[in-house]
């Protein structure tokens, strides 16, 4: 586990420590900080007056202006994650994803069980992550750090849409099963854009959810999960400072020819000239 000091990353209206520094002020309370407790033994929290029992490998969402108290005497190992909302908004998706059931659901906290909860998954994905952007800058470590809050917040909402769809996939609602395409494209696209490799986490075939993507979206599972890394591409080239062989690798791509190529092929436009359209 990294000590304090590996964990100060000097970032606005982000931070992270471990359960043990974790101290949360009147002020924090106050305002409108989101927490991401991740748990690596089991733990009795206090949110608000209404108490949780997570076991080790459970994440703890908890939206802003609720008070949090570790019930536990000796030092807990886990991690908090805090963010503000003008940390995490920058794209429509970003305020569906905060505004949810996540952080403002009927209880004053929600329990997650997914792979993020895995302690050496979560500190190679988050953790390591941040350190190693930490050394390349504010503007990579902000960018890094967004990712890893997003990419928890989709577990979250993937584990819940899970459970919805595991209770009435073979009665039911299409719109479920497509939500949670639409969620785990958003997760996972940096790692594939295969319609098979969605197909299998959802137990569809790639016909199936092809049509299902039709149906509810009029375009193939393909072209929606393209549309999506165009988009996210964009973003990034109108509005950060990244070189485009940065963003390149940051949406996926190993070679930067091939995601010029790509950008060309589905806007028309090589994605200099979009970085040009960005202060018109």
């Amino acid at each position: 586990m990294m000590n304090s000091k590996d964990l100060e990353i000097g970032l606005q209206d982000f931070g992270i420590c471990t359960l043990a520094e974790f101290q949360q002020t009147e002020s924090d309370i106050a305002s409108d900080t989101y927490y991401i407790i991740k748990i690596d033994e089991p733990i009795v929290i206090a949110v608000n007056r209404e108490f949780y029992t997570l076991n080790s490998g459970q994440l703890l969402f908890v939206g802003p202006r609720k008070r949090i108290k570790f019930m536990n005497d000796a030092p807990i190992g886990g991690y908090v994650l805090s963010f503000t909302a003008a940390f995490y908004l920058r794209s429509k998706s970003d305020v569906k994803m905060l505004n949810s059931i996540l952080f403002y659901g009927i209880q004053n906290a929600i329990q997650i069980e997914g792979k993020m909860g895995n302690q050496a998954y979560f500190d190679t994905a988050i953790i390591e992550r941040i350190k190693m952007a930490r050394v390349q800058g504010p503007e990579i470590l902000d960018l890094v750090a967004h990712h890893c809050v997003e990419s928890i917040l989709l577990e979250g909402h993937y584990r819940l849409s899970l459970q919805g769809i595991l209770s009435k996939l073979c009665s039911s609602s299409e719109q479920i099963v497509f939500n949670s395409f639409n969620i785990l494209v958003y997760k996972y696209y940096r790692e594939s854009t295969s319609v098979s490799f969605y197909a299998n986490k959802l137990k569809l075939t790639s016909r199936r959810l092809s049509e299902l993507c039709a149906a509810n979206s009029g375009k193939s599972a393909k072209a929606f999960i393209s549309g999506i890394v165009v988009r996210e591409a964009i973003r990034l080239i109108r509005h950060s400072n990244l070189s485009i062989s940065q963003i390149s690798f940051e949406i996926g791509f190993s070679n930067v020819a091939n995601f010029r190529s790509f950008i060309k092929k589905h806007t028309g436009k090589q994605p200099h000239l979009h970085r040009n359209e960005r202060d018109n």
